[in-house]
């Protein structure tokens, strides 16, 4: 259950991140609505998650999946570059996050 919420978080939060970057450039108020209501649910799962969970380890994943599928999703939606270095970092951050959870246990 509390995997699930931590699941729930990460998505809300890629939610509001693509939202923030597209109230920005387009100025839409519905954006930022959307952006403003999913910051707080996935702070509202984040909070459940921790209830169980280690917070040095959901927290970790949930920022560096987070952070990696934004990098992605930037990509195909923003038309961002995906150059070499940041598919390296990427990797890192997945590293991370594997090497975090393997160590917790």
């Amino acid at each position: 259950m509390y995997w699930g919420l931590l699941i729930c978080a990460i998505a809300f939060e890629i939610l509001g991140t693509l939202a923030l970057k597209y109230s920005s450039t387009n100025a839409s108020i519905w954006a930022m609505f959307v952006m403003v209501i999913s910051y707080i649910t996935s702070f509202i799962f984040l909070w459940g998650a921790v209830k169980k969970l280690d917070l040095s380890i959901a927290y970790a994943i949930w920022s560096g999946v987070g952070t990696a599928v934004i990098c992605i999703s930037s990509v195909y939606l923003f038309k961002e570059e995906l150059g070499l270095l940041k598919i390296i970092c990427i990797g890192f951050i997945i590293i991370g996050v594997v090497g975090l959870e393997l160590l917790n246990k």
